[in-house]
């Protein structure tokens, strides 16, 4: 199980942050899961899950983002959660008030994103700590369970792809009430998995990896009506 119970040290590299003022976020280098990555290049990773989550927690170095995006011998890591209540997931939509037109009515069944150094604490690793700090800077939730590791998502076809690397989590809740908290931006709503399927041209790559990969073959619930 990861989360609180797996925790190596973390080995950062030695950026001075205090004196920087862009934003530092963590990676791994692409050599330490270059064998995993050669045999999945696009795709869901369900194979030897905690192995590869430790090799990556015990690897993890600090990078000025703006220089991680153009550099391919690493992979930011971005832990990306699935939230579903019953048999229904939880599904963001991009409005058309967002600068970038190409984001416009794109829809997600994750949330999550870049990891700080901050993001350590006594409680969760580093990369639960992170997922944590998105899952509540974006959305207004209650309380619940640790997220659960599903798998890894991984795009080595397209360039933004080479330099991220994905951590499927699932959260279960038994309550529905929670909300998107930057509205201007995008619009939450609970959606049955034929509802996803009936706007799958709209949902972002990783998303669409998620749903093809693991959500439409989820059959046992451990909600029912």
């Amino acid at each position: 199980m990861v989360g609180t119970k797996t925790r190596p040290n973390q080995r950062f590299n030695s950026l001075n942050i205090s004196t920087m003022s862009e934003e530092v976020i963590i990676a791994v280098p692409r050599k330490v899961i270059n064998e995993t990555l050669l045999d999945n290049p696009f795709g869901f990773i369900s194979d030897n899950v905690e192995n590869l989550y430790i090799k990556i927690l015990s690897n993890c170095i600090q990078m000025i983002r703006s220089h991680a995006e153009n550099d391919n011998s690493h992979k930011q890591i971005i832990p990306y959660v699935l939230i579903n209540y019953k048999e229904k997931f939880f599904l963001s939509r991009r409005k058309n008030t967002q600068t970038e037109k190409r984001l416009h009515n794109k829809m997600s069944i994750g949330f999550g994103g870049h990891i700080n150094p901050v993001d350590y604490s006594s409680d969760y690793d580093l990369i639960i700590g992170g997922l944590i700090r998105e899952i509540r800077e974006e959305i207004n939730i209650g309380d619940f369970s640790i997220p659960q590791l599903i798998g890894f998502i991984n795009d080595d076809v397209s360039e933004v792809g080479q330099v991220h690397i994905g951590l499927l989590f699932e959260i279960e809740l038994n309550y529905s009430e929670i909300e998107i908290i930057e509205k201007d931006k995008m619009d939450g709503r609970w959606v049955t998995i034929a509802e996803m399927e009936e706007n799958y041209e709209y949902l972002e790559s990783w998303s669409k990896i998620a749903f093809d990969s693991y959500v439409k073959k989820k059959n046992i619930w451990p909600f029912k009506n």
